[in-house]
């Protein structure tokens, strides 16, 4: 029964403080998601680079020639490649639209992200009262949510608007997660938004789409063993395995995956335990504050934050897996228990699929953070169900006391940003020159395509390719006025006059 001290707060919905708390949580979120469309405009990279050559030859180049095939969609460079056909739409798209200017994807990824944090307010507000809900510290655990997801803990993430489409992705995995949870709340196997959702996540994402469907069917068996509804546990997890099989079966015939050899790190196969090991807790850190932020921030004490995040998120890993089992399952209870095992899931990724080709250093690149805060979402999501479920049973000091140490905890978060931004904006002007330095050897490819400039930077991959390869994929490019070869492109970007 609920505690009648707490009946009268005046933080409940018709309360001034809870219309306060509304009120400077939209604000927080809309300043952040300002903040990022901001940053994006400044840093998002639209040339062609690095993987993007690789598609521009053997994908866009056969569409405009007349010779691409449904199976195109979902041909593979190797085994451990992504299929993406989602991408090579994208792709499709954006040359008929924007003549090859890859930063629209990254306004397309913003646009994705900004839609999961509305996802976020929709899931922690299901599995609330209007009471609870609009208490400050659900209003700050949202807040700290939106902050972490849109953080410029590494502003790789909006540079690279590859990276950015990470966001389609992910939302596409919030979907899934809500849309298996309302099949089980309703008692029984709703097929149709299941398969659509496992459908749409697994053409934008690939394995990760697996990885998806993987964390949403185990989610669903920890809230079997919890509820005991075993014939609607059982249904949602055939409708998942089934729609997953199905895609792929598709996917596999129309395109069956090419077995080229993978790289490997002749030294991956002798990393010490102890190292491996260390490099596996790089993700629970780096969910808040990469390592080198860290040292940037921190300047000597960098190390030992880093370490500290780390001890202290794997205790709260015990915790919210402790209170997993205990809590009575909400919607954010079940996003929660399906965004950690995503988590788990896509770290396995890096360890099975890049640590054999990178060593334990792959943990490191930036490129994963956005995979790495989804850990840190899960756990504000669990305190939710926590703070929800427990505060009304305690008395007002208590009550007061809890509710303080979640606020300042989020709050923490949030301020955490201020000196990642700072870091970011101050990496922006030197982005910017490198750009520039791309944009200046793409166009002396053009001229000689034949010959690779001089220390050609790293993202031109196409100066590693064969030269017939890389005649041909500047030559398209050039011809058509694509990209960088456009002068509208070159105008609209500011490179006419660098």
């Amino acid at each position: 029964m609920r505690n009648p001290s707490l009946a009268l707060d005046p933080g409940d919905a018709a309360g001034a403080p809870a219309r306060l708390a509304r009120v400077v949580a939209w604000a927080l979120v809309a300043a952040t998601v300002a903040h990022a469309a901001v940053f994006l405009a400044r840093v998002a990279n639209p040339l062609v680079i690095s993987d993007a050559w690789y598609f521009v030859d053997v994908f866009l180049r056969k569409y405009v020639d007349g010779h691409l095939t449904l199976g195109d969609f979902f041909a593979k460079r190797s085994a451990v490649d992504h299929a993406v056909p989602f991408h090579k739409l994208l792709l499709l798209l954006n040359y008929r639209l924007f003549g090859v200017d890859l930063s629209a994807d990254a306004w397309l990824g913003l646009a994705f992200a900004v839609a999961t944090l509305w996802l976020f307010r929709v899931i922690v507000r299901s599995a609330t009262a209007a009471a609870e809900f609009a208490r400050w510290p659900v209003q700050l655990a949202w807040v700290a949510m939106c902050a972490v997801y849109l953080s410029l803990n590494t502003s790789e993430i909006f540079e690279w608007p590859l990276l950015t489409l990470s966001y389609v992705a992910l939302f596409g995995s919030f979907v899934l997660f809500l849309v298996t949870w309302r099949a089980l709340e309703g008692g029984r196997a709703i097929a149709w938004p299941i398969v659509v959702a496992v459908v749409a996540v697994t053409l934008v994402s690939d394995s990760g789409g697996a990885i998806t469907v993987i964390a949403a069917a185990l989610a669903v068996g920890l809230h079997g063993l919890r509820t005991g509804q075993r014939n609607a546990v059982l249904r949602t997890i055939g409708v998942l395995a089934v729609a997953w099989v199905a895609v792929k079966l598709v996917s596999w015939s129309l395109a069956p995956p090419m077995h080229a050899p993978m790289a490997g790190n002749p030294n991956a196969a002798h990393i010490p335990i102890h190292k491996l090991l260390l490099a596996m807790t790089v993700p629970l850190s780096s969910g808040v504050l990469y390592p080198l932020q860290a040292q940037q921030v921190f300047h000597s004490l960098g190390h030992a934050v880093d370490m500290a995040l780390r001890l202290g998120f794997l205790f709260a890993h015990a915790v919210f897996w402790w209170q997993a089992w205990r809590r009575r399952p909400t919607a954010a209870w079940f996003v929660a228990v399906a965004t950690m095992l995503l988590f788990y899931g896509l770290c396995a990724g890096v360890l099975i699929g890049r640590v054999p080709m990178y060593g334990e250093s792959a943990f490191m690149q930036p490129r994963y953070i956005v995979f790495y805060q989804l850990h840190v979402v899960a756990l504000l999501l669990m305190a939710v169900c926590w703070y929800v479920e427990r505060v009304p049973s305690f008395d007002r000091v208590n009550a007061l006391r809890i509710g303080g140490a979640m606020a300042a905890a989020c709050v923490g978060l949030v301020l955490l940003q201020g000196p990642l931004d700072r870091n970011a904006w101050v990496r922006a002007p030197y982005h910017h020159a490198y750009v520039v330095r791309l944009a200046a050897q793409m166009e002396q490819l053009g001229d000689t395509p034949q010959v690779a400039p001089a220390q050609c930077l790293p993202q031109i991959t196409v100066c590693r390719m064969p030269e017939p390869v890389r005649v041909r994929a500047v030559e398209f490019l050039r011809d058509h006025r694509l990209n960088v070869y456009s002068p509208e492109f070159r105008q609209r970007h500011g490179f006419e006059g660098e």
